[in-house]
């Protein structure tokens, strides 16, 4: 446990925070370790569940609270992946912005049952980033995987929120991050509520 932790204090307050009172603050950049660190969490307490073999409906609800500048695709998507299994076996997956929610720190929180979000917290979507090097076919098919993700990422979007697909592609095609504060992210469904 301390090797995936760490040793300092206040990664000892973050795996308590969530092992005892069910809240995992995710307040760092999306790479494999980080989201690691998330789905071992949410895994575990659904662990500990089982083996008190508490019923469904009286399970306590999980809150994933967001201070994120985003990160990585793969990762992003890899934990989106085990939200949606958790609610689809009957988990309340809460999710809070708490200052910033960007890029793959603005889809997450997209796929809670209820969703949050401080008054003075910002949102931003864009659409997703890449780098690449090698040969043209390499380039191509970094692009065409580019291509994939995006609509991977859209699909998400459009079905959590009001944001509708020509939105998105406005967003991509004009090349602008959309940021978003909370009254404009309750408008346009990203969250439930401001708090």
């Amino acid at each position: 446990m301390q090797n995936l932790f760490g040793d300092s204090v206040f990664d000892e307050m973050i795996l308590n925070q969530a092992l005892n009172n069910r809240n995992i603050q995710f307040i760092e950049e999306f790479t494999r370790e980080s989201v690691y660190k998330a789905i071992y969490l949410m895994e575990r307490i659904e662990t500990l569940d089982d083996e008190e073999d508490i019923p469904m409906e009286k399970r306590e609800p999980i809150t994933i609270t967001i201070n994120s500048y985003g990160g990585t695709v793969y990762d992003c998507l890899a934990w989106v992946s085990i939200i949606e299994r958790l609610i689809e076996r009957g988990y309340d997956i809460k999710t809070h912005i708490q200052g910033v929610g960007m890029s793959c720190g603005f889809v997450i929180p997209l796929c809670g049952t209820h969703r949050t979000m401080n008054r003075y917290s910002t949102v931003m979507c864009h659409q997703i980033s890449t780098g690449g090097y090698g040969t043209i076919q390499d380039l191509k098919e970094g692009q065409e995987e580019s291509e994939r993700l995006w609509k991977v990422f859209k699909q998400i979007i459009i079905k959590n929120t009001k944001i509708t697909d020509e939105q998105l592609e406005n967003m991509r095609t004009r090349k602008f991050d959309w940021y978003m504060d909370a009254e404009t992210a309750f408008e346009l469904g990203v969250i439930d509520e401001i708090v």
